[in-house]
């Protein structure tokens, strides 16, 4: 049989034949190759991999490798190309997922024999030339570590059964695409298979720049996406810059050795280091780090990354300004990224629209048009007019608002940069003018205006130089203050000799003054009442305190006090008593606690003939409203909502309407308006834009916990989805905060890519009431990281997703279960994407605001408490040896709340035994400046939302 095609190196002969409508190719070790090759028969992989009979003998569809059509341009090459290397990446994966035969026990032949030529050219004069050059244009030290780069990329990572030789004159396209293998076949990771082949595109693009190679027409970055789509994972950071150099080195120690010398070969060297400041670019940068163990309570506490807590110090700048590099490196190569980021914005496009809030005969409400950044205050005047009050712009946002009684005023607060230090002002409604402020020190906290409509009572910080250094953030106070007058003469109101981390609400219904105070953000509060019908607070009554509940009072027009209270009722009761004399033994149940639903909110009409009270439960998670006798408490009726979703934000105006806001999985928020009289629901507002949003189909899932609690999860995809899918899963499980149904654009664009989204509602929440909540704090926090272990046991048995296409994501208390999820079980999880966590709970109370989570998670300060926190602290579980799966940390410069400074740590921790382990999954930090805890621009909300998605994508093979 002629052979039609020939060609051979020293190490390999290929001849091609014609048989049939297709060619045979034929391979065997050249003359320089004196190793037997393994014969490896793989049975039952991918179609690619084709081993009809010889080891070496393959049947393709056509007689040219890949790298050939590269010379026919992007035409006609790019369908043919992409379309065989997403074959050869699905075809990579398959000969990765088989054990390796006994017989393949040697490491890559090409680093292997650059490792040997590093060390020793072996008397070859050109091989020692070449190094000799290597030397000068690298360095000595750098080229010393590439032969380190080269063991650690041939020693370290799970072995897998390696192609060993994978490139582009292997690649023989077709109707049936051929992969060809055999001699090279050789253990370790998987991504280094992967990484040769990139690394070939990438020597491509450098010798087209260099003038060694033709202009080569095709497209690198889709040659890229189609690799890693059909292999379903990406390589670490820096990996296919830094084998692109070890490719080139390789090829010209291999034509020094067994060619002689050419004075191109100067050239690829050069290209060689070229590749490597740009690898360089994409590896982990070291820490800044101290030899530092600190004895607490008897127990020895490391901490080596302490420096990172100064975000100041220069060794972190430089440490940052290299963590953004390597993320905007690795963000490149994320190609779904564009993608995503069209799709959010597209379902951010339908904007928000808040419900009424009626003072006087004016409505004020917030919207949001598509397009806008913020949040858009409105008001609608007596005449039907509806005007702009406050449109923020930049990284400003509105983080409060409250109108006077008759509408005539506004108290508003603004704050910039993401760091809620909000300046309080007053505006006239009428003109638009600032009539007063802006008062400082004003943490988003709402106002209490007095029945004259010209004062009222806010919370306000003592001033720096009156607290300890460090406790600028704490110290409040309530103070009356007039429109007018100079803050620094308000009156004092309430709050001395309590403790730095009480908080304070105020509010104010008819002509009663309610002060809540709780320590921190603790599940109870201290509370009283004072009568202000005489233009200040006269003497404050107690309606509760040093009692471990939390309760909500006010005012109505019949006189009576009405409390919504969980005290010796978890899932919550509404009760009345007299202001007058508001001691908890005057209270008298109106609404007993339910069973199984959790009391939410409630909205009273009381200046009907027959007052009524609308109310608003969640049975788990779902918003239930009712409407009751205000007198008895007695059902009267529904109000039907549409579909199972979250009611919220209850307002009335007098008469027999009440306003909410509607949201479910598929719906953007609405404002629904209900006629008590005539039981009719109406929309009073719509979202302002289109989303089209995709079809989903959600059920909610019940499972088992580690100690056999029942826990319930949301699952969402789309209709039509079967078998395993990549599975994002999230949750929060703190603060009883309930993860309820809502739009979210976040989940819809993995939904619609092809995933799962799946909500666990953790012990730490607040779905199944108080008890919920307590069941998931302090000493039993572990329980909520049980419940998030057993919420992806349970997705990967109901075979929705499998570990390694299972992707967890969380925010603030969220992004601590991330932390300990991936640090307590790393196998359950293919990615982690943690955003403003919390990770070192040793000191977290130290920055932010954690002194005022204390109630929450315990304090390290005691002996017992500390040993909790010490048990899960994510920081302090690192280890070596342990296959972490790929984590994405993301923070924000001006967040105030939780300081990024843990997320600095841990990421500094994870790629220390990542790079010491040789882990292939990637550990970025992304920072994000003039933003922070809470809202943000839309924009800046999108693209942090699709980068998101966009790395677990690629590391749960989402395609």
């Amino acid at each position: 049989m002629k052979s039609v095609n020939e060609f051979a190196t020293a190490h390999v002969r290929t001849r091609v034949y014609r048989e049939g409508p297709g060619f045979r190719w034929v391979r065997e070790p050249g003359p320089a190759y004196d190793l037997s090759p393994p014969g490896v028969r793989l049975d039952g992989v991918h179609p690619v991999l084709r081993f009809p009979g010889e080891p070496h003998t393959y049947r393709a569809g056509g007689a040219l490798p890949a790298a050939s059509w590269l010379a026919f341009g992007p035409a006609k090459a790019g369908p043919v190309l992409r379309d065989a290397l997403r074959r050869t990446g699905e075809a990579l994966a398959a000969l990765h997922a088989q054990p390796p035969p006994e017989q393949v026990t040697a490491p890559h032949p090409g680093l292997t024999r650059l490792a040997a030529w590093l060390d020793d050219p072996q008397g070859q004069v050109a091989a020692a030339r070449l190094r000799e050059y290597a030397r000068e244009r690298i360095g000595a030290a750098r080229l010393a570590a590439v032969g380190e780069l080269c063991r650690e990329f041939t020693g370290t990572g799970p072995p897998v059964l390696m192609h060993g030789a994978a490139s582009l004159a292997l690649i023989v396209p077709g109707p049936e695409p051929v992969l060809l293998t055999g001699e090279a076949l050789s253990r370790g990771p998987w991504w280094l298979d992967l990484g040769w082949l990139l690394a070939e595109l990438v020597e491509l693009e450098h010798a087209v720049a260099a003038g060694i190679a033709p202009a080569l027409a095709f497209d690198y970055d889709s040659l890229r996406e189609a690799l890693l789509d059909g292999y379903g994972r990406t390589p670490p950071p820096g990996t296919h810059h830094a084998l692109g150099a070890l490719r080139v080195l390789t090829h010209a120690r291999d034509f020094a050795t067994y060619v002689g010398w050419d004075d191109q070969l100067l050239t690829y060297v050069d290209i060689a280091a070229s590749m490597l400041k740009k690898a360089e670019k994409r590896m982990y940068p070291p820490a800044p780090r101290l030899d530092l163990v600190e004895n607490l309570h008897g127990t020895p506490v490391a901490d080596p990354y302490r420096p990172l807590e100064d975000p100041g110090d220069p060794a972190t700048k430089q440490w940052l300004v290299a963590q953004d590099d390597l993320f905007l490196e690795h963000a490149r190569d994320l190609h779904h990224r564009d993608r995503f980021r069209d799709r959010l914005a597209r379902l951010q496009s339908a904007g928000f629209a808040g419900p009424p809030s009626w003072h006087g005969d004016r409505a004020f409400f917030v919207r949001r048009e598509a397009g806008q950044e913020h949040l858009v205050l409105h008001t609608l005047d007596p005449d039907g007019t509806e005007r702009v009050l406050l449109e923020p712009e930049g990284t400003t946002v509105i983080d409060a608002w409250q109108p006077s009684p008759d509408g005539g005023l506004l108290a508003y607060q603004l704050s910039s940069g993401g760091r809620e230090e909000s300046l309080l002002s007053v505006m006239d409604v009428a003109t638009g003018d600032v009539v007063d402020g802006p008062i400082d020190r004003c943490r988003s906290t709402l106002v209490a205006w007095l029945p004259d409509g010209r004062s009222f009572l806010y919370v306000r910080r003592l001033p720096p130089d009156r607290v300890p250094k460090g406790e600028e953030r704490y110290h409040r106070r309530v103070y009356l203050h007039r429109v007018g007058t100079d803050p620094a003469e308000d009156e004092l109101v309430f709050g001395e000799g309590r403790d730095k981390a009480t908080h304070y609400r105020v509010n104010v219904t008819n002509g009663w003054l309610t002060v809540s105070a709780s320590l921190g953000t603790s599940p109870r509060n201290d509370l009283w009442l004072a009568d202000v019908s005489s233009g200040r607070p006269g003497a404050f009554r107690v309606v509760q305190e040093g009692v471990d509940a939390h309760t909500a009072l006010r005012v109505g027009r019949d006189g009576r006090a009405y409390l919504m209270t969980d005290r010796d009722a978890p899932r919550g009761r509404v009760a009345v008593t007299d202001p007058a004399d508001p001691l908890y033994e005057t209270w008298r149940d109106l609404i007993p606690e339910d069973p199984e639903a959790v009391l939410a909110d409630y909205a009273l009409l009381d200046d009907l003939a027959e007052p009524l009270l609308v109310l608003s439960r969640t049975r788990d998670a779902v918003t239930e409203l009712t409407v009751h006798d205000a007198r008895t408490g007695a059902l009267t009726g529904a109000v039907p909502t549409p579909g199972p979703g979250t009611a919220a934000a209850l307002s009335t105006r007098g008469g027999p309407e009440v306003w909410f806001a509607y949201t479910d999985v598929t719906s953007p928020v609405s404002v629904l308006r209900h006629d008590v009289r005539t039981g009719e629901t109406t929309l009073w507002a719509a979202p302002p834009g289109s989303a089209e949003p995709p079809p989903v189909e959600s059920r909610v899932v019940e499972y088992r916990s580690k100690d056999g609690t029942p826990v319930r999860m949301l699952v969402m995809s789309a209709p039509d989805a079967a078998g395993p899918r990549p599975c994002l899963l999230t949750g929060y499980g703190g603060f009883g905060i309930s993860m309820a149904p809502a739009f979210s654009p976040q989940a819809l664009a993995w939904v619609e890519a092809g995933g799962v989204y799946a909500v666990a509602q953790l012990r730490g929440g607040g779905e199944r009431g108080e008890q919920w909540h307590r069941a998931g704090m302090r000493g039993a926090k572990q329980n909520v990281f049980d419940d998030f272990h057993a919420a992806a046991e349970k997705l990967t048995a109901d075979g929705l997703t499998t570990p390694d296409r299972l992707a967890i994501m969380g925010g603030s208390n969220g992004g601590l279960l991330v932390g300990a999820a991936l640090t307590q079980r790393p196998e359950l999880y293919a990615a982690a994407v943690s955003s403003a966590p919390l990770l070192d709970m040793v000191r977290y109370e130290r920055s932010g605001l954690g002194a005022a989570w204390s109630t929450e998670y315990g304090s390290a300060a005691d002996p017992e408490e500390f040993a909790w926190l010490y048990a899960y602290s994510p920081y302090h579980h690192v280890r070596d040896g342990v296959d972490y799966p790929a984590v994405l940390f993301t923070v924000a410069e001006g967040d105030t709340r939780v300081d990024p400074f843990h997320a600095r740590k841990m990421c500094a921790a994870l790629q220390t035994v990542s790079k010491e382990g040789g882990h292939a999954a990637p550990v970025l930090l992304r920072t994000e400046t003039d933003a922070g805890h809470g809202a943000r621009a839309v924009s800046s909300t999108i693209a942090l939302e699709a980068d998101v998605l966009a790395f677990c994508a690629a590391h749960t093979g989402l395609r």
